[in-house]
Formats: structure tokens, sequence, C-alpha cells
């Protein structure tokens, strides 16, 4: 589900100055992250922890623990390979920082996952029926990631462009 604009432009501004100005990123090149730069718990993400999880509530009508933020950077030839969320984040929220105008959906597969993430499965299957989430800066959109396989396939854009998302996770209290 997408919730627009929960954030303003002042808010998403000062978290992207914040994220691109760091010189401490976590260089992310595995199979799941290609060409990512990433952050846990950047505090200028912290504020929106409780604003956020109202909307977690409102949806799925359940008690949360809160977990983390891990904010990322994207970059020319990222992408977000086919995976469900670590064990204990059964919700998450992706929170569109900036994007360039550009359209680099979120695919989330409508084929549920039972347990920890197999990284030899064949994904085939989880991509046959999917919804793609475009969020605009500023944007959220929430997914139950620990049971929904979700990606993001290849980013293509100048070399000079940035794609920022902030996500906020939580599991059931």
């Amino acid at each position: 589900m997408i919730f627009e604009k929960v954030l303003n432009r002042s808010q998403i501004k000062t978290i992207a100055d914040s994220m691109l100005s760091r010189q401490d990123l976590i260089v992310e090149n595995d199979q799941y992250y290609y060409n990512s730069l990433g952050f846990y718990n950047l505090p200028e993400t912290m504020p929106f922890v409780a604003k956020l999880e109202k909307l977690i509530k409102k949806q799925y009508k359940c008690n949360l623990k809160f977990q983390n933020t891990y904010t990322r950077i994207y970059q020319n030839q990222s992408f977000l390979g086919i995976h469900t969320d670590r064990p204990g984040l059964d919700f998450s929220i992706s929170l569109c920082i900036k994007n360039n105008n550009i359209e680099w959906p979120l695919c989330v597969s409508n084929k549920s996952w039972e347990g920890p993430w197999n990284t030899d499965v064949d994904t085939a299957d989880w991509k046959l029926d999917f919804n793609e989430l475009n969020l605009q800066e500023g944007d959220a959109a929430v997914c139950e990631g620990v049971k929904f396989p979700h990606w993001r396939n290849t980013l293509s854009c100048s070399p000079d462009e940035k794609i920022v998302y902030a996500f906020y996770h939580w599991s059931r209290a």
C-alpha cells in the first residue's frame, strides 16, 4: 500500500542532504544490493518513526516493536535482488527520499514465502504475479517484507544521479 506525501519537501531534503554528505557509508556490491551505499539508523530518519508506525498500525491493526532504519543511496546500474527481509523484520516502510523523477518501481510478489529466504530458490514463480510500486519523493510503501519477496530491477540513470530511500523496520510485538 502506498501513502502519498507522508513527509514534506523540507523533511526529505534534510534526510537527503545528510545521507549524500556522509563519508562513512557502507559500500554494498553483493547479489542483493549491488552498487549501493548504506547507513544504519541515520539520525535524520529517526524523528519520523512514530508517524510512520501509525500507518502500519492503521493498516494491520497490531502491536509493533521498532527495529531500525536503513538509508540507502542507489547509483547507476544498482539493483535490489529478489529477497525477503530477515526474520524479525515483519513490516517495512520504503520511503522515497530522492528519485530525480526517475521511475524505478519496487516490485512486490503477490505470492508469499514461508520461513527464511533461500538464496538458491528458483525465483521465477514469485516474479509471475507482482505489483509495481512507484513512489515519488515523500511517498511511502508498506510491505510485509518477511512474507512477500520483493526486488528492484537494474537502475538506469546518469552516473551523477543518485536515488535515496530510507527503510524503516518493525516486528510484531
